[in-house]
């Protein structure tokens, strides 16, 4: 549990410096707190186990922000059926559909293994969407011409995107207890049961024979 509250910690500190790098437009805070959160991506994998050992302890909380990640990008894929929406709109909104799924995927987990994984997809799916801005590729149309909104808003949805993430993260390792001894208590309450049914059917097969034994000894005798 103490590893889990670490990097539960690390997490909320990713969150806050990545919000302030880009409050106060500092463009190295924003590249330090992406690799901060490859790393902790591994502190996170290693500090879950498996879904039969887990349970959730605060629904409400963990619900409540699986439900504010999976609407973020949500949001940002229906940006491409805005009318004149930019062509920025139309290349990410792959992107947001894809993450928008695994975040619906990690609302109706049973184990916090889902929110590592949508944030590993989100922090890294990104960035082959951006070669082709690279490139300078126009793979949209300028009759008529889109409106400003659209293309401020999906950088601000990506930044959104990445942060409720990596809450989402951070509240699923609270949210989710470990099992103190559930596998060793369900194992020996399935042997016990084993063996009664065991006994159970042993005690009926020897009470049908001695029917049978004292009919044989019987006719032995006569």
């Amino acid at each position: 549990m103490l590893a889990r509250r670490v990097v539960t910690g690390l997490w909320l500190t990713l969150v806050a410096a990545a919000a302030i790098g880009h409050v106060w437009h500092q463009p190295l805070v924003l590249v330090g707190a992406w690799f901060g959160a490859l790393l902790v991506l591994g502190g996170s994998g290693s500090s879950v186990v498996a879904y039969a050992d887990e349970r959730l302890e605060r629904p409400r909380l963990y619900r409540a922000t699986a439900a504010i990640a999976f609407v973020v990008p949500l949001g940002g894929a229906l940006l491409a059926t805005a009318p004149h929406h930019d062509g920025i709109a139309t290349l990410f909104a792959p992107y947001f559909a894809i993450v928008a799924l695994l975040q619906y995927r990690s609302l109706v987990a049973h184990g916090p293994r889902a929110a590592p994984l949508a944030m590993c997809v989100a922090l890294l799916l990104w960035l082959p969407f951006c070669f082709p801005l690279a490139l300078g590729c126009k793979c949209y149309r300028y009759d008529p011409p889109p409106p400003h909104w659209t293309e401020i808003a999906v950088p601000l949805v990506l930044l959104a995107t990445l942060l409720v993430a990596a809450l989402q993260c951070a509240v699923a390792l609270l949210a989710f207890a470990h099992r103190d001894g559930v596998p060793e208590a369900r194992l020996t309450t399935g042997s016990s049961s084993l063996a009664l049914s065991a006994r159970a059917w042993l005690r009926r097969y020897r009470a049908r024979r001695r029917p049978d034994r004292a009919c044989a000894r019987s006719c032995a005798g006569a």
